[in-house]
C-alpha cells in the first residue's frame, strides 16, 4: 500500500488522501485485486473538515511529524 501513495499513521493503519469520490473508488478497486487471501481491509471515507477535526492525544512531544495535506477524501 505504501507504493500506491498510502501513509501508514499507526500499525496497519494507513491513510491516502483522494481529490474526489471518482479517485477514491479508483483506489478502492485496486486493492481488491491485491488483497491477500484471508486477508481484511477496512475503509472509511472522511470529508477534509471530519478528517481535520481529528484530535491527536499523547503523553509526549512529538517532533517532526509530517502534516497530511488533506484535499476532500481520506481512505482508511
Amino acid at each position: 500500500m505504501l507504493n500506491d501513495g498510502f501513509t501508514m499513521i499507526q500499525y496497519s493503519i494507513y491513510v491516502r488522501i483522494c481529490k474526489s469520490n471518482y479517485s477514491a473508488k479508483a483506489h478502492i478497486k485496486y486493492i481488491k485485486k491485491i488483497i491477500p487471501l484471508k486477508g481484511e481491509v477496512r475503509i472509511l471515507k472522511l470529508t477534509d473538515k471530519v478528517y481535520n477535526s481529528m484530535e491527536i492525544l499523547r503523553s509526549f512531544e512529538k517532533t517532526n511529524e509530517e502534516r497530511l495535506r488533506v484535499q476532500t477524501v481520506i481512505e482508511f
